[in-house]
Order: C-alpha cells, then sequence, then structure tokens
C-alpha cells in the first residue's frame, strides 16, 4: 500500500506530516494486534491489554477525531461500523477461554 500510494501521489508521503490523533490510533491498534498474541499464550491478560486499547481507540472513533470520520458517535461512521465491531469477538472468546478453563480447574480441585 505504501509503496502504491508513493507511485501514484509522485510525493514522498513520509514528508507529510501524520497528524496526532491518527498516531494514537495507529499505537493503538498496534497494542491491540500485540495483545492478541499475547492471549495466546495468557488469555486474561491478553484480554484485558485488548479490552484497553480497543476500547481508547474507540474514544477516539466516538469522538470523531479520526480524519474521515465524519460524524463518530453512535453511527456507520463511528463506533457502530460493524468491520470495528468485529475486533471485539477475539476479546470475548479469549475471556470465555479463560473463564471455562478457570471453571474447569475449580471443578477438578473440588473433584480432588
Amino acid at each position: 500500500m505504501f509503496i502504491g500510494e508513493s507511485l501514484q501521489s509522485g510525493s514522498n508521503p513520509l514528508s507529510e506530516p501524520i497528524e496526532p490523533v491518527s498516531a494514537i490510533g495507529l499505537a493503538l491498534m498496534g497494542i491491540y494486534v500485540l495483545a492478541m498474541f499475547l492471549a495466546l499464550k495468557w488469555e486474561r491478560m491478553g484480554s484485558f491489554l485488548g479490552m484497553a486499547s480497543l476500547g481508547g481507540f474507540f474514544v477516539i472513533l466516538f469522538l470523531g477525531l479520526l480524519p474521515g470520520n465524519v460524524s463518530g458517535g453512535f453511527s456507520s461512521k463511528g463506533v457502530l461500523k460493524p468491520l470495528f465491531l468485529a475486533f471485539w469477538l477475539p476479546i470475548l472468546l479469549y475471556l470465555l477461554c479463560w473463564g471455562l478453563e478457570r471453571r474447569g480447574r475449580e471443578r477438578t480441585k473440588a473433584v480432588l
């Protein structure tokens, strides 16, 4: 994508400054990706870190601070965008996995 944009526009995209809110949004989504990798080993820690970073991103979406996000709020261009809502699914599944594992361990302790 970077190569195609630089060839099409004829200018250097790195020379244009990135908006601070966009940089924060990119950092939050990067933390979300790292949290999902962390959740492969430690479900609870990865899920909570993912919830925090995705929650911060959704606050930015709700306030309508991202470029191109005109309306914000509870609209299809804001928090209720189906693509962004799909990012919550892995978090919910990891929390479910963690809860079921904990419940299974408690049952095993009770039997012994």
